[in-house]
Protein backbone atom coordinates (compact mmCIF):
# COMPACT_ATOMS: atom_id res chain seq x y z
CA UNK A 1 0.00 0.00 0.00
CA UNK A 2 1.16 3.23 -0.51
CA UNK A 3 2.26 5.40 1.90
CA UNK A 4 0.32 8.29 1.58
CA UNK A 5 -2.66 5.50 1.37
CA UNK A 6 -1.68 3.71 4.37
CA UNK A 7 -1.92 7.71 6.28
CA UNK A 8 -5.03 8.51 5.45
CA UNK A 9 -6.60 5.12 6.02
CA UNK A 10 -4.91 5.18 9.64
CA UNK A 11 -6.64 8.46 9.95
CA UNK A 12 -9.83 7.13 9.00
CA UNK A 13 -10.16 4.44 11.17
CA UNK A 14 -8.60 6.68 14.10
CA UNK A 15 -11.26 9.19 13.37
CA UNK A 16 -14.31 6.86 13.54
CA UNK A 17 -12.77 5.29 16.95
CA UNK A 18 -12.95 8.60 18.57
CA UNK A 19 -16.35 9.74 17.39
CA UNK A 20 -18.81 9.40 20.12
CA UNK A 21 -21.61 6.40 21.13
CA UNK A 22 -24.65 6.45 22.85
CA UNK A 23 -24.39 6.84 25.97
CA UNK A 24 -20.66 8.30 26.15
CA UNK A 25 -21.47 11.96 25.82
CA UNK A 26 -23.55 13.67 28.81
CA UNK A 27 -24.52 17.04 29.02
CA UNK A 28 -22.10 19.42 30.13
CA UNK A 29 -19.15 17.80 28.19
CA UNK A 30 -16.82 19.57 25.51
CA UNK A 31 -17.32 18.25 22.30
CA UNK A 32 -16.32 19.04 18.81
CA UNK A 33 -17.40 18.18 15.09
CA UNK A 34 -17.02 18.89 11.75
CA UNK A 35 -18.77 22.03 9.59
CA UNK A 36 -18.46 23.83 6.97
CA UNK A 37 -15.81 26.45 8.33
CA UNK A 38 -13.63 23.99 9.76
CA UNK A 39 -14.12 22.48 13.52
CA UNK A 40 -16.81 23.47 15.64
CA UNK A 41 -16.45 23.31 19.16
CA UNK A 42 -18.90 23.38 22.15
CA UNK A 43 -20.57 21.96 25.32
CA UNK A 44 -23.83 19.84 25.33
CA UNK A 45 -26.26 21.37 26.83
CA UNK A 46 -29.17 18.90 26.54
CA UNK A 47 -29.43 14.78 25.37
CA UNK A 48 -32.25 13.73 23.04
CA UNK A 49 -32.77 9.86 23.88
CA UNK A 50 -36.42 10.03 22.67
CA UNK A 51 -38.80 12.61 20.31
CA UNK A 52 -37.82 15.45 18.54
CA UNK A 53 -37.10 19.17 19.91
CA UNK A 54 -36.55 22.12 18.28
CA UNK A 55 -33.58 23.91 18.00
CA UNK A 56 -33.46 27.41 19.79
CA UNK A 57 -33.43 30.50 17.44
CA UNK A 58 -34.13 28.09 14.51
CA UNK A 59 -36.97 26.59 12.77
CA UNK A 60 -34.73 23.08 12.68
CA UNK A 61 -35.76 19.97 15.10
CA UNK A 62 -33.20 17.09 15.88
CA UNK A 63 -34.64 14.03 16.63
CA UNK A 64 -33.17 11.36 19.04
CA UNK A 65 -33.58 7.63 20.07
CA UNK A 66 -31.66 5.33 22.76
CA UNK A 67 -29.71 4.04 20.31
CA UNK A 68 -28.84 7.32 18.16
CA UNK A 69 -29.19 10.17 20.38
CA UNK A 70 -29.07 13.87 19.77
CA UNK A 71 -27.43 16.96 21.38
CA UNK A 72 -28.24 19.96 21.59
CA UNK A 73 -24.98 22.10 22.18
CA UNK A 74 -23.70 25.83 22.97
CA UNK A 75 -20.94 26.60 20.54
CA UNK A 76 -17.86 28.19 21.86
CA UNK A 77 -15.26 30.34 20.09
CA UNK A 78 -11.69 31.16 20.95
CA UNK A 79 -10.82 34.61 22.20
CA UNK A 80 -7.88 36.89 21.39
CA UNK A 81 -6.07 34.98 23.98
CA UNK A 82 -6.92 31.78 22.47
CA UNK A 83 -9.63 30.60 25.93
CA UNK A 84 -12.71 29.67 24.56
CA UNK A 85 -15.91 31.57 25.45
CA UNK A 86 -19.50 30.67 25.28
CA UNK A 87 -21.28 32.29 22.49
CA UNK A 88 -25.12 32.72 22.20
CA UNK A 89 -25.70 30.20 19.52
CA UNK A 90 -27.14 26.50 20.24
CA UNK A 91 -26.80 23.46 17.64
CA UNK A 92 -28.37 20.45 17.42
CA UNK A 93 -26.13 17.48 16.47
CA UNK A 94 -26.33 13.67 16.31
CA UNK A 95 -24.00 12.23 18.88
CA UNK A 96 -22.38 9.57 16.36
CA UNK A 97 -21.18 12.90 15.04
CA UNK A 98 -19.40 14.70 17.96
CA UNK A 99 -15.69 13.78 18.95
CA UNK A 100 -15.66 14.24 23.09
CA UNK A 101 -12.70 16.40 24.07
CA UNK A 102 -10.93 18.31 26.70
CA UNK A 103 -13.02 20.47 29.03
CA UNK A 104 -13.28 24.46 27.31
Amino acid sequence: MNKIYELEFYTSMLTAIQKAKAGSIKRGDSVSWSSSGGTARGKVTRIITSGEVEIPGSSFKITGTKEDPGALIRIYRSDSTGKYKPTPTIVGHKVSTLTKIEPL
